[in-house]
Formats: C-alpha cells, structure tokens, sequence
C-alpha cells in the first residue's frame, strides 16, 4: 500500500492546472489542495474568491480555455451594477438598452418582477447585478 499523500498549495489560474494534474494522477484519498483565499472580498454582501473559483472549475473541468480563465460556457456579453445608496427613497433607474438578466440581487422581490419596460424600480439602500447574453 502506498502512504504518500500530497499537500498542494494552489491559487488562480495556474493552481488550478496543477490540481488538475495532480487529481489525475493521485487517488482522491491521497489527495488534499488548500486554495488561497488572500484575493477574497466582499462585494454588495457577496463573497467573492476567485482563486477558489479557478481551482474548483479546473477540477470539474469545467474552465474556459479559450480566455483562460472564468467558467466555460458563460454567455453573458455586458454586465450593470445597479445601487440605490439612499437612505429611505426608492429610485427608479432606466436600463441601457437590451434584454437584461439578474445576476444577484438583494431586493427581496424577484427582479425580474422589477424590470418593466427598460427600467428597474431599485428599494432604498439595495442594489442589484444585471447582465445580457
């Protein structure tokens, strides 16, 4: 029986690959990957890793090769981040033109619900993400 087991320290793009390569070739009970986390942030109340991202579409094989980088597949072509930074009005906001889809939103409502004719109606102190294939 072999006892080896691998320890891979692994961030972004090129961390990715190498979890890739190491998963093809070591059984998953040998196996561990820590994945930098330092590039994290919080954006509109999401966290956001982007290393861990890269990583984890590498090993499903499910990273675009074409970019380098992102899961592949993604469609989207434009994105709009919309906030409302007031503290007790709600604002209405007319959208660039084009069909636009919810990405995020913290709203409550379904967005789409929100989104009438070329313009989102936006709750007081919220914000949404938009994008268009």
């Amino acid at each position: 029986m072999d006892e080896r087991f691998v320890l891979a320290l692994a961030g972004g793009v090129g961390g990715g690959k190498l979890a890739r390569g190491l998963a093809a070739v070591l059984p998953p009970d040998q196996l561990a990957i820590v994945v930098n986390t330092a590039d994290d942030f919080v954006h509109l109340g999401l966290h956001i890793s982007p290393d861990v991202d890269s990583v984890l579409y590498a090993l499903a094989d499910q990273n675009d090769l074409e970019r380098g980088w992102g899961l592949a597949g993604e469609t989207w072509k434009r994105a709009c981040v919309v906030l409302n930074s007031t503290d007790s009005a709600d604002a209405e906001l007319i959208l660039p033109s084009g069909d636009w889809n919810v990405a995020l939103d913290d709203h409550g409502a379904p967005a789409e619900q929100r989104i009438v004719s070329g313009k989102i109606n936006l709750r007081f102190k919220s914000g949404t993400i938009l994008y268009q294939k």
